[in-house]
């Protein structure tokens, strides 16, 4: 069984962005940092500590056979994110701590403002309920480091200590 969490951010830039001032002093930073007076910066803490949402769009994993992919968003305004979890709905454990770093069996990804992805590689979720209508749970102690293409983004930005609940969908019968 393998149950994937992720956290996504705003467009997904494919190249490192750079900034700076008439002086052609730039600063290279990974996709999910801005510069910011000639230093690359990384974004906050975005997500809340509880993320409800009634509505949740789930299809198969296209490379991990068995698997769902359950996406929800969350935010709102001009900066919507988006909170999905890869996992058997049909075997994931529930009420019972799942260690994140073990991401065969499961993934948490979280999309800050629908364009960078950030990815859970330590902390514990519990699942509190997973079916085809809906998925809910909460994680804590998580790390999210920033995702790309390739795997983790070389000297990415990171979210430490992060905790939340979600509810995502109906609930289950």
């Amino acid at each position: 069984m393998t149950t994937r969490l992720f956290i996504l951010s705003a467009a997904v830039a494919a190249m490192m962005a750079s900034c700076g001032s008439d002086d052609s002093t730039t600063c290279e930073c990974t996709p999910a940092a801005r510069c910011v007076d000639q230093a690359c910066e990384c974004p906050s803490n975005f997500i809340p500590a509880q993320i409800e949402s009634n509505k949740m769009t789930s299809s198969p994993h296209p490379d991990r056979p068995g698997q769902t992919i359950s996406v929800s968003s969350f935010g709102g305004g001009s900066l919507a994110h988006m909170l999905s979890v890869v996992t058997d709905l049909s075997t994931v454990p529930v009420n019972q701590s799942l260690d994140l770093s073990k991401r065969d069996s499961f993934a948490l990804i979280v999309l800050h403002g629908g364009e960078h992805a950030f990815t859970a590689t330590s902390g514990t979720a519990t699942f509190t309920h997973a079916c085809d209508k809906g998925i809910g749970g909460s994680v804590s102690a998580v790390t999210l480091k920033e995702w790309g293409n390739d795997g983790e983004v070389p000297g990415g930005c990171a979210l430490q200590s992060v905790k939340f609940s979600f509810t995502l969908g109906d609930a289950c019968p």
